[in-house]
């Protein structure tokens, strides 16, 4: 079997359908097939059934300037493109399809001629962000002097131990892409100035953030804040190089501690308080009954979204969010929904009573109390749950910018989630692979800022074929575009 490009073969039907000699009504039949290479391009001999004089050449696919057939080279680069390897490439076309296919040594130089182009179309994408930026009144939240950053690294092979790590660098206000670094400690390709990374997978985050964020100062950026997780190497990093940025804190990520430590508080059965007083569970020494008032992982799980819509309401005034948390704790989780000097004000204090009522907040029958689902009733979780809501309303400062509200570090997880596409968390790349599959799932995940910026044309698959000097499909460009339509156009 083997693949043949569409404009090459009307060009043949078109011109040798039949012989060319002079009165000669004889048609063209095949008279050997010979493989060109071993990437699915073939060379195929036809002659006369009539004068025999007539023979003809057809070439299944152009030829690139180096000599290379140039549907071979689109089926590795569209392998590549796609987050395969080189065995699922020989998988899909040699023992699935019959085709002959390229050796390891020729799939790596493939991979080695994407590598210059792959990063060049993602080089631009941060520094068309970063000139953005620049562009701005420096005055302005979000511009290259007040610049709103964040952080963070992902691994992307499975277990305690991964060989690669990257670290990515957001416009938080905006999302694009500004900044990024790999480090790997398997390769022996020259396309990299640096060593090989010899440090330990624990201490990689700071390694590549370190690296970032001095090109950050190279680049006379000025952080104003940071966002990133609670991960304290990253954060002595941006100090180090920021020492007045704010560094904030994601919700989601403190969100989840929260429900962490409750879930171990969950656990225990007595506690000793600051002043030596010793508090006890009511279940000591036997199972929880059920509504027995004590912590459980039904209650974590409404705690949790409470701290969220606590975070969320709270808008831009840290003092705010301190409150409703305390108030959690204080009020209504005991089931206490109206106090002196205050009261709950995410949920009525009436609620329906005959279940036909579609607007809670203009009830057609009388109604009835409000009753929490959950209520904490033994003194020792009680008291647990007040201290750990304590404990979170004090990171108030660190979780809500005065400006901006809630943060998150959604932008670049989002964006993370995007590489696991492009390659399997199961391969351990070595590096010249994994810069390549790594820096196409970066540009995938900036599709949204491009589709802004430059329009539903551009795609980065048109753009990686065009400086490859690779035959594009007549209609892929469209295809592509309604792709981008049927994404962005809502």
């Amino acid at each position: 079997m083997v693949v043949t490009e569409t404009t090459q073969l009307v060009k043949f039907v078109e011109q040798y359908s039949i012989c060319q000699e002079t009165n000669c009504q004889g048609k063209l039949k095949v008279n050997s097939i010979e493989l060109a290479g071993l990437g699915g391009a073939a060379s195929l001999s036809f002659g006369c059934t009539n004068c025999g004089s007539c023979n003809v050449k057809f070439e299944t696919s152009s030829q690139r300037e180096n000599g290379d057939a140039a549907v071979s080279k689109i089926l590795q680069v569209a392998t590549i493109c796609s987050g395969a390897s080189c065995a699922i490439y020989k998988k899909m076309f040699h023992h699935i399809l019959g085709m002959h296919t390229v050796s390891d040594s020729v799939f790596f130089g493939t991979l080695k001629e994407m590598y210059d182009h792959v990063k060049d179309i993602l080089d631009g994408i941060c520094l068309e962000a970063r000139k953005e930026m620049q562009d701005m009144d420096q005055e302005k939240l979000g511009s290259w002097q007040r610049a709103v950053t964040c952080g963070d690294a992902v691994w992307l092979t499975r277990g305690s131990f991964s060989r690669n790590c990257t670290y990515t660098v957001r416009n938080y206000l905006t999302g694009a892409l500004l900044y990024y670094c790999h480090i790997c400690q398997k390769g022996s390709d020259n396309l990299c100035q640096d060593d090989i990374y010899e440090g330990t997978s624990k201490a990689a985050e700071g390694f590549s953030a370190n690296e970032v964020f001095k090109l950050m100062v190279k680049d006379q950026m000025n952080v104003e804040c940071h966002i990133q997780d609670g991960d304290s190497t990253s954060e002595n990093v941006v100090l180090k190089h920021f020492p007045l940025c704010r560094v904030l804190r994601c919700g989601n990520h403190v969100a989840k501690n929260h429900a962490i430590k409750l879930d171990k508080l969950r656990k225990l059965k007595e506690m000793t308080t600051n002043n030596v007083v010793r508090v006890e569970c009511y279940c000591k020494g036997k199972k929880h009954a059920k509504h027995c008032g004590c912590l459980t992982e039904k209650f974590i799980r409404k705690a949790k979204a409470s701290f969220q819509m606590c975070l969320t309401n709270a808008g831009t005034d840290p003092n705010a969010f301190s409150e409703k948390l305390m108030n959690l704790a204080l009020h209504h989780f005991q089931d206490e929904h109206q106090w002196d000097g205050g009261q709950c004000d995410f949920h009525p204090l009436v609620v329906c009573s005959c279940g036909s009522c579609t607007d809670k907040y203009n009830l057609k029958c009388q109604g009835k109390p409000y009753k929490s689902d959950q209520v904490l009733k033994c003194p020792f979780h009680t008291l647990a749950y007040k201290l750990e809501c304590q404990e979170k309303a004090g990171l108030a400062d660190v979780l809500i910018h005065p400006e901006i509200g809630k943060v998150t570090t959604n932008p670049v997880e989002a964006s993370h989630n995007v590489l696991v596409r492009y390659r399997s968390k199961n391969w351990n790349l070595a590096r010249l692979h994994y810069h390549v599959s790594t820096n196409i799932g970066l540009i995938q995940g900036c599709m949204t800022y491009l589709f802004t910026k430059r329009g539903p044309q551009y795609h980065w698959i048109l753009d990686i074929l065009e400086r490859m000097c690779l035959p594009v499909v007549q209609n892929l460009p469209s295809i592509l575009e309604k792709l981008n339509a049927d994404r962005f156009l809502i």
